[in-house]
C-alpha cells in the first residue's frame, strides 16, 4: 500500500457515503443557510504524505486535520501578518516575529475602546498587525476564545 493512501481511500468512502444517503448539516451565518458539501479530489502522492505527516504530528484525525489545514490556508491568505505556530496546547494563530493573536486579543478585552492604549502596549508592533490579530479574531472567534478560557483557567489554578 502507498504511504498515505489509506487517506485517500477513507476519504473518497466518507464522501460516497455522504452522496449515498445525502446528510447534510446545515449552517445558518449572518441570516444566510450554507449547507457544507463533501469535497472529493484526487492528490498526488507527495501531497497526501505531506498531509498524513501534519494530521499525525498535530495529532488529528483525517476529517479534523484536513480541515485544520484548510482553515489554516485561508486565514494566511487572509492576513499576510499571521502565521501558525505548534505548542503544548497545540497550533494557533500569532503575529509573524510576535505574540500570539490570543495575547492581542486578552489585552484588547481589558481595555475595551482604547485602541491607542493597546497600540502603547503592543509598542514595538506596527499598528496593521495588531488589526490583523483583531481581524483575525472577529472572524475565527471560537479558536481565540478557546485559548482565552484555557489561560483563565490556568491564572486561577497558579498559586497566587
Amino acid at each position: 500500500m502507498v504511504p498515505g493512501s489509506w487517506l485517500c481511500a477513507w476519504l473518497l468512502a466518507v464522501c460516497h457515503f455522504l452522496r449515498t444517503l445525502r446528510i447534510q448539516r446545515i449552517h445558518v451565518y449572518a441570516g444566510y443557510m450554507a449547507i457544507p458539501q463533501p469535497l472529493c479530489t484526487r492528490l498526488g502522492h507527495s501531497l497526501i504524505d505531506e498531509i498524513d505527516t501534519f494530521i499525525h504530528e498535530h495529532g488529528y484525525g483525517p476529517s479534523a486535520g484536513l480541515r485544520r489545514i484548510v482553515q489554516e490556508w485561508v486565514a494566511l491568505n487572509r492576513f499576510s501578518g499571521l502565521e501558525f505556530r505548534s505548542g503544548p496546547f497545540g497550533r494557533r494563530a500569532a503575529l509573524r516575529g510576535g505574540p500570539e493573536v490570543w495575547e492581542i486579543v486578552s489585552v484588547w478585552q481589558r481595555l475595551p475602546g482604547h485602541t491607542d492604549e493597546i497600540f502603547r502596549h503592543f509598542g514595538w508592533l506596527e499598528r496593521d498587525a495588531i488589526l490583523q490579530a483583531l481581524d483575525f479574531y472577529q472572524d475565527f472567534p471560537e479558536e481565540i476564545d478557546e485559548v482565552l478560557r484555557l489561560n483563565e483557567r490556568l491564572v486561577q489554578r497558579s498559586p497566587q
